[in-house]
């Protein structure tokens, strides 16, 4: 009975804080140029292999002259430039049921291109992109973020609608239309066209050398696509499940009682410790009084010699 309510217990608070539970799988690395690494669960990077899986929480980081290409459930493609770190925050997708699909990006260094999958194909998408460049509302899109020579970061609208937020400032970028922010902090400029030369140089950071190629593996991988998309639901179903479930009223008055009696018997322990403690304390004292007392008889015998000599 008391294994049946802590599992019930732990069910709930995987509910309420997900990170207890292990992260599911969201997406697979299809392409890797040069070096890159992952890191899950705050533990140390290691590096990437292609067709490893990636999930929330995760930080991908590409190494110097690097690339990497990865392939989210819902069909959403992530390319980074290198030196660049990315994580995934939240990522809700029901293929069925797009009511409630999310999802929530930051890219903490480099640049990167998104290009909206099925998590994004509705009429008001909850998507958003945190980077060095501003905070991104996605509308179905194909956009592209890399820092400029000067230290400045290029944003470019390839397809969608984009809300860039930014140090006070906001602007709305179309298709075709770019913007500039000065700096990490800064407003973001009024959005215009871009010459050629400027967005040759932004597409440069991105480019992948087997981009043709990718095309293809895409295309092959979309039964796994749809296997993990199963999952995922199935996943989603089932939590769905235990939060409408939940733990009843006698299973939540028995666990009281269970986490009652386990505060009186820490209280009864620390009792017998502190009782312990002063009983060992109390035989130390009078050991060392014991031994004051010889010492002053010893003193007083050497003295009474001394006086008759």
């Amino acid at each position: 009975m008391t294994f049946r309510i802590f599992a019930a217990f732990f069910a709930v608070l995987v509910l309420l804080f997900p990170g207890l539970a292990k992260a599911d799988t969201i997406g697979t690395v299809v392409e890797i140029e040069g070096t890159a690494t992952i890191s899950r669960g705050g533990g140390a990077p290691f590096a990437l292999k292609l067709n490893d899986t990636v999930g929330m929480g995760d930080i991908l980081a590409t190494g110097e002259k690097s690339r990497l290409f990865v392939l989210l459930a819902d069909n959403t493609e992530w390319t980074l430039a290198e030196n660049s770190r990315f994580r995934v925050d939240e990522y809700l997708f029901d293929s069925e049921d797009t009511t409630s699909n999310k999802a929530r990006y930051s890219v903490l260094q480099g640049g990167f291109r998104y290009v909206s999958g099925l998590v994004a194909k509705k009429e008001n998408p909850d998507v958003s992109i945190n980077s060095p460049a501003g905070t991104i509302g996605i509308r179905g899109t194909d956009i592209t973020v890399a820092p400029d020579t000067d230290g400045s970061y290029d944003v470019y609208v390839d397809d969608g609608t984009i809300d860039v937020a930014s140090g006070g400032g906001n602007t709305r970028l179309q298709r075709g239309q770019g913007t500039m922010i000065a700096k990490r902090g800064a407003a973001p400029l009024a959005p215009k066209d871009w010459k050629q030369g400027r967005l040759q140089r932004l597409r440069e950071h991105l480019k992948l050398a087997r981009g043709g190629e990718i095309r293809g593996r895409i295309q092959q991988m979309q039964p796994k696509q749809m296997e993990l998309r199963k999952k995922l639901r199935e996943r989603l179903q089932e939590r769905k499940g235990l939060k409408k479930e939940g733990m009843n009223r006698e299973q939540k008055q028995e666990l009281r009682k269970e986490k009652a009696e386990q505060r009186k018997a820490a209280v009864q322990q620390r009792r017998s410790e502190t009782e312990t403690r002063r009983e060992r304390w109390n035989e130390k004292s009078n050991e060392d009084d014991a031994g004051t007392r010889e010492q002053r008889q010893r003193r007083l015998k050497a003295l009474q010699q001394r006086i008759q000599r």
